[in-house]
């Protein structure tokens, strides 16, 4: 299928006794993909709810639990509804997911930059702050990892522990 264009009203068109209906840029922006499936992004109390919580705790990563425990005491949220949309987050790109201490739990955080899959990140062990890797020294570690291991590393999966300046 190609792409024609940004189109300024949607519209519906048939090809062969199929109706498609086309949206325009804005209104595409309202779904996401999942396995080549597109599916309409619903904005539910909940995730509402789950997404502010995030983002006003943008630096610290928080498990399932602690989230369900601050959140369902204040909001009438479900801990399914936690799990459901953390997941879709996750998908999005909107939150990140890592290991904690190598363990089987996972932490998440909220990700305030569209650009995060585009970069490695670098976790404190310390404080648990997420940052991102500087430009020039992630180029150094792909081409390292190239030229030495022959190995291509996946940039926006990548999370490396250490300690922070202000940790060490």
């Amino acid at each position: 299928m190609r792409s024609v264009g940004v189109f300024w009203k949607s519209f519906e068109l048939a090809v062969d006794n199929k109706l498609f209906r086309c949206y325009t840029t804005k209104e595409f922006a309202n779904y996401f993909q999942i396995g080549g499936v597109f599916l309409k992004k619903y904005d539910t109390g909940p995730r509402k709810a789950l997404l502010a919580f995030l983002k006003e705790h943008y630096y610290k990563p928080f498990s399932i639990e602690e989230i369900a425990q601050m959140l369902c005491s204040d909001e009438d949220i479900s801990v399914s509804s936690v799990y459901r949309n953390i997941n879709k987050m996750v998908q999005e790109g909107t939150v990140k997911r890592f290991s904690a201490d190598g363990s089987r739990k996972f932490l998440y955080q909220f990700l305030d930059r569209s650009d995060c899959r585009g970069h490695m990140h670098l976790k404190c062990e310390g404080c648990g702050l997420l940052f991102h890797m500087e430009s020039s020294a992630m180029a150094e570690i792909l081409s390292s990892a190239m030229q030495r291991c022959n190995f291509s590393i996946d940039v926006g999966k990548t999370v490396l522990y250490g300690s922070c300046k202000n940790c060490v």
